[in-house]
């Protein structure tokens, strides 16, 4: 990208209330940003959310931290582009929240054309990035742009877990019970929702940017605090994908109850209609051809089993709890605006077995 394009872009940015943790100055144009390196002082503040929800107390007993890297971009899900920066963020930081992590610094990756879009465009992208970043204690380090005729936006992020306790898909118990903490359908609706196939598309895009927007650091605090074993985030594979990666991970059986999967307003509808994305019907033709690893129960409505592969943005985290622990997480998560919808339970995995049973 130009620099004068790229100077009027980040002009409209404004200051960063984490800026002491940069030894370097963004606006000097250094070849990289120097970020100071986070210690166990803000590790055992978290001031992110408060330490004590409904009477559990967070335990703060590691020494040491260990860092977690990840990167995600998306192409646009919802018209208002400030709105789309701020979904784009979310997701982007939900990597580290499913690892029971906190993010620290992060950098933006946006695609763009100058010539084809205002320029106010980039930048309110980059300012609803910019807000959700504040709001999750993450300081803005630089980023990266590059002309392109598709728009993309997505961050690079750096955080921190506690390395001996933080979930990951290997994790999952035999008597596990496996909540997810937001509804699905974001692939089906944002496809709709670009195609202005329902009169009530708009309505139908806000909660798609009320659910897409919530951070998933409310799951992440209870990973840490009931030092949970396995958890997920439910992005682009879908419920059933995503679930088969844990299972084969973890080598067990996960059975899946796809007629108690939370959908967001007319998915099912649409689903019926044969409005799914692209996307679902590789997730699908992957997990159960290629990789042979998920059956379908017979008696299953095809509409309800393609949902199960409708590829999710900023979706949320699903969470396998021990069952003595299972009311008090579904608790604090309905009490604080999340879902806790029970979906599926884990088994042993016998020899015949797939990965994944959905019923």
């Amino acid at each position: 990208m130009a620099p004068a394009v790229l100077e009027k872009i980040l002009s409209a940015l404004g200051s960063d209330d984490y800026a002491e943790r940069l030894l370097s100055n963004s606006s000097h144009h250094e070849d990289a940003a120097i970020v100071k390196m986070p210690d166990l002082e803000w590790w055992r503040k978290d001031n992110s959310l408060p330490d004590n929800l409904l009477g559990f107390e967070l335990e703060h007993k590691t020494t040491k931290l260990a860092l977690a890297q990840t990167v995600d971009i998306l192409s646009p899900l919802v018209n208002d582009p400030f709105q789309f920066g701020e979904v784009a963020a979310t997701n982007a930081l939900s990597d580290i929240y499913a690892m029971g992590g906190r993010p620290w610094s992060a950098m933006n990756i946006l695609s763009f054309s100058s010539c084809e879009f205002e320029l106010e465009v980039a930048s309110a992208i980059l300012n609803g990035g910019a807000e959700k970043l504040k709001e999750a204690g993450v300081v803005l380090a630089g980023g990266h742009t590059l002309e392109d005729s598709e728009i993309k936006y997505g961050l690079s992020v750096t955080g921190c877990v506690d390395p001996s306790n933080f979930a990951s898909n290997s994790g999952l118990q035999t008597g596990d019970l496996i909540i997810i903490t937001k509804p699905l359908g974001t692939g089906v609706l944002s496809t709709a929702i670009k195609g202005e196939l329902d009169d009530e598309y708009r309505t139908l895009e806000k909660e798609v940017y009320i659910w897409a927007s919530l951070l998933n650091a409310l799951p992440a605090k209870l990973i840490r605090s009931f030092k949970l074993k396995a958890a997920t985030d439910i992005t682009g594979f879908g419920v059933g994908g995503h679930l088969m990666e844990m299972a084969e991970a973890s080598g067990k059986q996960i059975v899946l109850y796809a007629d108690k999967l939370p959908l967001m307003s007319k998915v099912q509808d649409f689903a019926e209609m044969g409005l799914l994305p692209a996307a679902c019907h590789a997730n699908r033709h992957y997990c159960v051809e290629e990789k042979a690893g998920l059956e379908i129960a017979d008696n299953l409505p095809l509409s309800l089993s393609d949902l199960c592969f409708d590829p999710q943005s900023s979706g949320g985290i699903a969470l396998a709890v021990p069952e003595n622990k299972l009311k008090e997480i579904e608790t604090i998560l309905l009490d604080n605006g999340h879902l806790a919808t029970l979906i599926a339970e884990v088994k042993n995995l016998n020899k015949t077995d797939k990965l994944v049973l959905i019923k």
